[in-house]
């Protein structure tokens, strides 16, 4: 899929992750409480973030592929 600055976002990635982070959050949400749980959804956000600038080239070219 292309658009906007993005240039590569490889979507059938994204379901997994965000379905694995969600019962995450939920099992941390509900042991330990909200503050908790918060952290971990931020936390699952930052590293979508990180995997979609690692895609798009934007922290350069960390495996010396390119």
């Amino acid at each position: 899929m292309r658009g906007g600055v993005l240039v590569t976002y490889h979507g059938a990635l994204f379901a997994p992750v965000a379905l694995f982070g969600a019962l995450v959050h939920y099992r941390v949400y509900v042991r330990a409480g909200r503050l908790e749980g918060l952290a971990v959804f931020v936390g699952g956000q930052l590293a979508w973030l990180a995997v979609v600038l690692v895609q798009n080239g934007a922290l350069g070219d960390l495996w010396g592929g390119r």
